[in-house]
């Protein structure tokens, strides 16, 4: 039995899921190929390796690490979703052993103990025991392979960049991963991994292999359209077909569609969608913007909000496809104001395109819009005229590509403002007849609410607060005489980086209302740490008075510092653009490395081996690129001669260290020749017939030489030190005799 075949109405269960990623796979629809893409590319690789899945907002990529942690992937996966917004880690150690937490519960493996295998070693040297931990899990995975996910990677930087933790951890996950028995990891995100800090992902560049995440097909579309509600809800011919067309397949507007019409159908008491039921939905949607929908505004640059909105008015009565050219065009001929570069505008839409905003032809000269669903809110929302009125009132500077021409008006525009100046006209000529005439009974124009009405004036401290009347936005401040219903109600006042402001008013005909607002700044703490601590904290180039470790409080989130900090012989570090969070406490750390200065070391003589601080260096002279600064201990040896020790202090003088190296007192060789002979010391003859000579030598090795006519010459090697006599005795008979 069809829906529609019943009488009886039925609540309708809603099973569209709307602002969170889909776990449940009843309402998971496509992606196959994606899966069969990171199912490949993991199964054949021999060691561990990087996917990072691309894509703009709400493209459905958190949903696809939700169904691979689910099991997509089959059974000889084993996928651990890390989620990386709501782990609380200060420092690599937390953050290693929350890693290695989630690993091992993961796995469920009884041979893998966390407590032993990760938190006994982690005390000296977490690095180490994770090390030991990732070898122990790649020899139990077996044919297993370990699928690591992170969503939105990019908070690897936001973490590292707010000194939570360092780059090592990233060096440590990179390690994993080429390991023979390596991990695969999927990150996400919504640039590729070139676009960020290269100093940060250089480890992951040459592994990564990136996959778009972008809309689905319209097959996959149809079927999440019909199969979550193939019993309770039917449609008109072609009506899913539309529903396609104002989506084009994105997961989420589609999501947002079909929920929106089941609770139309229940409001209606039907099951059967017709085209008026989604216009009727549409509407609403466009009339009450989604909080996505108007992020995605509010994130586009000024030239994007332009030419997207030339192109929603040049598509005003259908879906149309746009040159670049004729934005351009549009912009001279309507004289908005504003002179847009061609180049620009086509370097802009072909970034609306990879935003999945517009649709490109095959040859690429032509764009239009890809989900109708934005068409139509930009041509009732965000004409032309109103982003034009919005970025004309913008503060910001505006960007390449768009300069700013004499404010001249279209006929178009010109007719809108006469019509509007004869309907003033028209109103003050009946004010006059009605109100200054006295006529009986008239109490305002028109009668009715108009005259159940009163003015309102709103000024607030900072200006450009939204001011809102109950819950209609009336305007930016300062509001002045703005026309509202007399009414007990709320004003209400919101600006970013600032308390909202809220009051009960009692809103009376005919009495002007005013209210200055002062706004209450939103205010976080810092909490800042050194290693070693002692370091003074300066804040935008004022020392603050403070050493850490410390808490600065009462910082305004409306504003980014700049903190340096110092400490005596150490390297000052720099943090720029350090923003902190409305009651929240944002940590900022710091190890110093010691101030260094470059170090030459001469001895006399030369060739004298250098030791600094008990490490040997080289052989003077030398040279040192950086040697920290502060009291060191410098060593000079050199055979023959007394070795020298002296405390130094880095800086040097000149940077240059000389050391005169003292001789050590000789020793004595004593020679007793039988029957003489030649004697030879290094190759020079010190006695020609020698019997009995002592000889003086500084300390060292000596190659001695005795020569006879009627013998062998004898060759020996003695050692001669400071201050001792040393024997040398030999007979040229005796040693024959032996022979």
């Amino acid at each position: 039995m069809r829906p529609e075949d019943d009488d009886t109405f039925q609540m309708i269960h809603n099973p569209y899921i709307v602002g969170n990623p889909i776990e449940d796979r009843r309402m998971f629809f496509g992606r196959e190929d994606d899966f069969e893409y990171i199912r490949k590319k993991v199964t054949g690789a021999t060691r561990g390796g990087l996917i990072v899945l691309c894509g703009t907002r709400r493209s459905g990529k958190t949903s696809i690490l939700f169904q691979i942690k689910g099991g997509r992937l089959g059974e000889s996966y084993i996928p651990i979703l890390i989620d990386m917004q709501s782990m609380t880690v200060e420092n690599d150690h937390e953050f290693l052993e929350s890693l290695a937490r989630e690993v091992t519960e993961s796995i469920g493996d009884p041979e893998i103990i966390f407590e032993r295998d990760f938190t006994a070693r982690a005390t000296d040297n977490p690095y180490a025991a994770f090390q030991i931990l990732t070898e122990r899990i790649g020899a139990r995975l077996g044919d297993r392979k370990l699928v690591l996910m992170f969503d939105e990677y990019e908070l690897f930087e936001t973490h590292i960049d707010k000194n939570r933790f360092s780059t090592d951890i990233l060096n440590a996950l990179a390690g994993w991963m080429e390991h023979r028995a390596g991990v695969f990891i999927i990150f996400t995100g919504s640039d590729k991994l070139e676009a960020r800090n290269p100093r940060y992902w250089e480890h992951f560049l040459g592994k990564a292999l990136h996959r778009r995440i972008s809309f689905l097909s319209e097959a996959d579309t149809m079927r999440l359209i019909r199969d979550p509600v193939r019993d309770s809800v039917s449609y008109d011919e072609d009506v899913p077909e539309e529903i396609y067309s104002l989506t084009a397949g994105q997961p989420f507007y589609t999501q947002v569609l079909c929920q929106s019409l089941v609770d139309h159908l229940n409001e209606k008491e039907k099951n059967r969608v017709t085209q008026e039921d989604v216009r009727e939905v549409t509407r609403e949607i466009i009339e009450n913007p989604l909080p996505q929908m108007i992020f995605s505004w509010t994130s586009l640059s000024a030239l994007e909000k332009v030419s997207i909105s030339i192109i929603a008015e040049l598509s005003k009565e259908d879906i149309r496809e746009v040159a670049p050219d004729e934005i351009v065009a549009f912009s001279a001929e309507e004289k908005i104001g504003y002179q847009l570069d061609g180049n620009k505008v086509r370097e802009t839409v072909e970034r609306l395109f990879y935003h999945d905003l517009l649709e490109k032809n095959a040859r690429g000269d032509t764009y239009t819009f890809k989900m109708d669903l934005w068409r139509l809110w930009m041509a009732r929302m965000h004409s032309i005229w109103q982003v034009i009125n919005e970025i004309g009132g913008s503060e910001e500077e505006l960007e390449e590509g768009l300069r700013p021409v004499g404010k001249r008006f279209s006929r178009t525009r010109i007719i809108a403002v006469s019509s509007a100046v004869i309907v003033v006209v028209a109103l003050l000529f009946l004010y006059q007849i009605f109100f200054r005439a006295g006529v009986p009974g008239a109490g305002g124009i028109g009668g009715g609410r108009a005259r159940d009405s009163t003015v309102v004036t709103v000024r607030t401290q900072p200006a450009q607060a939204n001011i809102f009347i109950g819950e209609q936005w009336i305007g930016r401040s300062p509001v002045e005489r703005e026309t509202v219903a007399a009414r007990h109600t709320t004003v209400r006042a919101e600006l970013s980086g600032y308390q909202e402001y809220i009051d009960s008013v009692e809103l009376v005909k005919n009495e002007p209302f005013e209210r200055m607002i002062v706004l209450e700044e939103l205010r976080g703490n810092l909490h800042v740490t050194t290693d070693p601590p002692g370091a003074r904290i300066v804040v935008d180039g004022e020392d603050s008075g403070s050493v850490t470790p410390d808490t600065l409080t009462g910082l305004s989130v409306n504003q980014r510092y700049d903190i340096d900090l110092r400490l005596s012989g150490y390297s000052s570090r720099s943090f720029q653009g350090v923003s902190v969070y409305n009651d929240s406490m944002v940590a900022l750390h710091h190890s110093f490395s010691k101030l260094t200065h470059p170090l030459t070391v001469d001895s006399e003589p030369a060739g004298a081996v250098v030791y600094l601080d008990g490490r040997k260096i080289a052989t003077a002279p030398t040279s040192l690129a950086s040697v920290s600064q502060g009291e060191h201990v410098l060593e000079l040896r050199l055979e023959g001669f007394r070795t020298e020790r002296s405390r130094i202090s880095i800086p040097a003088p000149n940077n240059r260290v000389r050391v005169t190296l003292g001789p050590l007192p000789p020793g004595t060789l004593v020679f007793q020749i039988t029957p003489y002979a030649e004697i030879w010391i290094n190759g020079e003859l010190i006695e020609e017939s020698a019997v009995y000579l002592p000889v003086e030598l500084a300390p060292g090795t000596y190659r001695i030489e005795l020569r006879h006519p009627s013998y062998e010459t004898v060759e020996r090697t003695v050692e001669v030190k400071s201050g001792q006599t040393v024997p040398f005795e030999y007979s040229f008979a005796q040693e024959s005799e032996r022979q």
